[in-house]
């Protein structure tokens, strides 16, 4: 899950929270409510305000029920992504690929909820 702010510096306002797969699928509670702790901590932290969540678009992963909700409650835009392609685009911000420029990434991390609503494997992706 991405929190997005757009008046920071690149390198700054990109914030993601990992999740483990066991998580994800919302199978320890105590995990849960950690998560919910740190990212208020964050955000009470680094005096951040998201402008726009992203989140995977698998439904029955918590951290998406977690952001539907969230982002709801504060009137902040949600934006689901495709679960390999929020690598790709991991990769690009992580790396600070310019913008304007397109690459070819392959992603091989296990399964990921497709857009067509089933699991997919790995893929090639054209990302930007």
């Amino acid at each position: 899950m991405i929190l997005y702010h757009r008046g920071l510096k690149r390198i700054q306002k990109i914030f993601y929270f990992k999740v483990l797969d066991k998580f994800s699928l919302g199978l320890c509670l105590e995990t849960q409510e950690f998560f919910k702790e740190a990212i208020e901590t964050f955000l009470r932290l680094y005096e951040f305000q998201p402008e726009l969540v992203v989140c995977d678009l698998h439904p029955y992963y918590f951290s998406t029920q977690w952001a539907e909700e969230w982002a709801k409650e504060r009137n902040i835009p949600l934006r689901k992504v495709q679960h390999h392609y929020a690598h790709a685009l991991s990769l690009l911000a992580d790396n600070n690929f310019p913008l304007d420029k397109k690459l070819l990434v392959a992603v091989w991390d296990g399964t990921g909820y497709g857009l067509d609503g089933k699991i997919w494997c790995w893929e090639f992706i054209e990302a930007s």
